[in-house]
């Protein structure tokens, strides 16, 4: 047990600019991709995809699920900046897939994201979180998706900027894969 954790902490002390895969401590069934690299918005509108990280094709299972936890900066002002998690099929997607986590933010300095997607005893039938909300009562029902798990997927970290003269960051990101 204390190899495992000692390798892990290896592992991410020695972590480079692409997201690494280790097996956590809780066995084979977890896996983690962390990367804190930070990535930033263009001058521009429209939805624009910072980075892009591959769920390898059956890493889920008929009952697995995926949480996503994100740390988000953004300059302060009036205007919409809209912070975007984006599952699809297609690496950079900026439209199409499933939207687990769809947040905006104006005169905030930041934001932490929560989502998850599961599957639905199938790997091609998913639930995930509504844009937007995270935990307790929802106001709208979870959404749904049917992306085939057998085939890589991947998690898209996007930002759509109402003024090309606003900014926002993606600071870091956790995403642990539970095969089950």
């Amino acid at each position: 047990m204390k190899a495992a954790l000692l390798l892990l902490a290896i592992l991410l002390v020695s972590h480079t600019a692409l997201a690494q895969s280790v097996t956590s401590a809780a066995g084979p069934n977890v896996r983690i991709f962390q990367d804190g690299t930070g990535w930033s918005t263009a001058a521009s509108t429209g939805e624009q995809n910072l980075v892009s990280v591959k769920i390898p094709a059956g890493s889920m299972g008929a009952n697995g699920s995926i949480r996503i936890t994100s740390v988000w900066t953004n300059n302060n002002s009036g205007n919409n900046k809209n912070l975007t998690i984006r599952w699809a099929t297609t690496q950079g997607a900026v439209s199409g897939g499933a939207a687990p986590a769809v947040f905006t933010v104006t005169t905030t300095q930041g934001a932490h994201l929560f989502t998850f997607i599961r599957n639905k005893n199938a790997t091609n039938s998913q639930v995930y979180g509504t844009p937007g909300g995270s935990f307790g009562a929802l106001a709208a029902a979870s959404s749904t998706s049917a992306i085939d798990t057998t085939a890589d997927t991947w998690v898209n970290f996007n930002v759509n900027l109402a003024n090309s003269g606003d900014t926002a960051t993606l600071v870091g990101y956790t995403i642990e894969i539970i095969k089950q």
